[in-house]
């Protein structure tokens, strides 16, 4: 097969195999633009009206660029890219005349072949072209091809006549297709993978991670809480910064504790529960301390509730507008007379009274140590010599007994004064009434102050009068019933005196 032959084969051989795989679609593939896609192989210009490689002289045959008609992989040995349609120059030889003539040449050499034309230069020898044989090149042959090569390579400057082997390409087949191209595939000028990239890959070479993967081997997937889920194909650090509620540079895990937001910044409330809070909103995990209220708890209690949830209500006991302290439930100006300090719920214990239960019951209420808790009245009323209502008082002049009910006897010798207990006249009584009360006359026979003095003799019957002790006739009768009016009319008295 000559060398035009075999590159027509392997490039009908691309051909065809570009044509199986139409349907399939690997990630990162390189595309032909749209407008390059409308012209079939073969065919250039902006109406596809062009033929590509008349002169049969491009490397891979029948094959160039749809915009400007230029050789695809350059030229055969002896012509010029891109064109591939002038000769090369008289001092240039080879595939695209990239090989300079050998110095030893006084004028040119075969473009072609590259051995001097004509004459040398003086003190030169012109060496003798050899046929090498299929895995050699060089002056002398003493150059083996690259054992990427096809089979023969380029007598001149080892470039491979027929081809790369598979997953090698370059000029002398000896690079290797990156192991990240689809099935090791990549093109012999540039090596941009045929077929794309596996995935993770991306690029002509498949050498850089796809955005969303990094590490030596793009194995490792960004955190999916990278914004745009874009990392750096080396660190892995997020490269527009993470979510709000992730930790940078990475964005794998959440806000430490005390912590949320942008780039973990917030700082939780001090009234979170353990100072913990959602890592992306701050809202606090555990509920808020006493005191506060919200999902972030940033809000104290409204006024007249407190304590934790502030499911608390102030007491209606706390002094001046009910309010209490937000936090631990606390009156804050104290309670009102007869509850105790701090909460105000309680009533004062048994015998206290007052703000703050400061004040003690009188020892003289009748129920020891009980009197009522906001102004200390005794409940119950007093012992015999005090006053109501708080008992501390002792009976005023003319009064005595429980609560200082009862009214001395007017007929008391002292104005009025009597014991506060019992109620006995402490200076006596006046003439005619007799002691201790001073409420009965005195018996008969008797007359005169506490009814100490007797009656004469005399007397009838020993009956006198009870003031001035003179004798009473007929006492027997109309003395009885005068004792039982006058004690009528003074228990009559008393009351009215009440």
């Amino acid at each position: 097969m000559t060398f035009r032959g075999c590159m027509t084969f392997l490039v009908l051989n691309c051909f065809i195999r570009l044509v199986s795989m139409k349907d399939e679609k690997p990630a990162n593939i390189y595309e032909i633009p749209d407008r390059e896609k409308s012209c079939r192989l073969g065919k250039w210009g902006e109406n596809c009206e062009f033929t590509c490689d008349r002169n049969n002289t491009c490397i891979i045959r029948g094959n160039c660029n749809r915009m400007d008609g230029a050789c695809t992989g350059g030229c055969i040995a002896g012509y010029q890219p891109p064109f591939c349609n002038k000769p090369c120059s008289r001092r240039t030889w080879g595939i695209s005349c990239s090989t300079p003539c050998p110095d030893s040449c006084l004028d040119t050499c075969d473009r072609e072949k590259g051995f001097c034309i004509g004459r040398c230069k003086p003190g030169h020898q012109c060496l003798k072209i050899l046929e090498c044989d299929a895995r050699t090149w060089g002056i002398e042959c003493e150059k083996k091809c690259g054992d990427g090569c096809v089979f023969k390579c380029d007598r001149f400057n080892g470039t491979c006549l027929e081809g790369c082997r598979d997953r090698r390409w370059g000029d002398d087949c000896s690079r290797a297709c990156s192991p990240t191209c689809n099935q090791v595939a990549c093109e012999r000028s540039n090596g941009t993978c045929t077929y794309g990239c596996v995935w993770g890959y991306q690029g002509h070479t498949c050498q850089e991670c796809v955005p969303w993967k990094w590490g030596d081997t793009c194995e490792i997937a960004c955190s999916p809480n990278c914004l745009n889920t874009h990392c750096d194909n080396e660190t892995g650090a997020c490269i527009y910064g993470c979510i709000d509620g992730y930790e940078p540079p990475r964005c794998y895990e959440e806000c430490g504790k005390g912590f949320w937001g942008a780039r973990c910044e917030e700082n939780c409330s001090a009234h979170c529960v353990e100072d913990t809070c959602n890592h992306t909103d701050g809202e606090c995990t555990y509920g808020c301390d006493p005191g506060y209220r919200g999902p972030k708890c940033v809000h104290e209690c409204i006024e007249g509730s407190y304590g934790r949830d502030c499911f608390g209500a102030c007491s209606v006991y706390c002094l001046r507008d009910r309010k209490c302290d937000h936090v631990s439930g606390f009156c804050r100006r104290g309670c009102v007379p007869g509850f105790v300090p701090p909460f105000c719920n309680d009533p004062c214990p048994d015998g206290t009274w007052g703000l703050g239960c400061s004040k003690t019951c009188s020892p003289h209420c009748l129920k020891k140590d009980r009197c009522y808790v906001r102004d200390g009245a005794c409940i119950g009323s007093c012992e015999a010599g005090y006053r109501i209502p708080n008992c501390t008082d002792a009976c005023s002049a003319g009064t005595w007994g429980y609560g200082c009910e009862m009214l001395c006897s007017p007929k008391c010798m002292n104005k009025e004064k009597c014991n506060a207990l019992n109620g006995t006249c402490d200076g006596g009584c006046t003439a005619s009434f007799r002691p201790p009360d001073c409420n009965q006359v005195c018996r008969k026979g008797t007359w005169g102050d506490n009814c100490k003095n007797i009656c004469d003799q005399s007397c009838p019957k020993g009956i006198c009068n009870r003031i001035n002790g003179t004798c009473i006739q007929e006492a027997d009768i109309k003395g009885d019933l005068s004792d039982m009016l006058l004690t009528m009319m003074i228990l009559k008295h008393l009351q009215e005196q009440r």
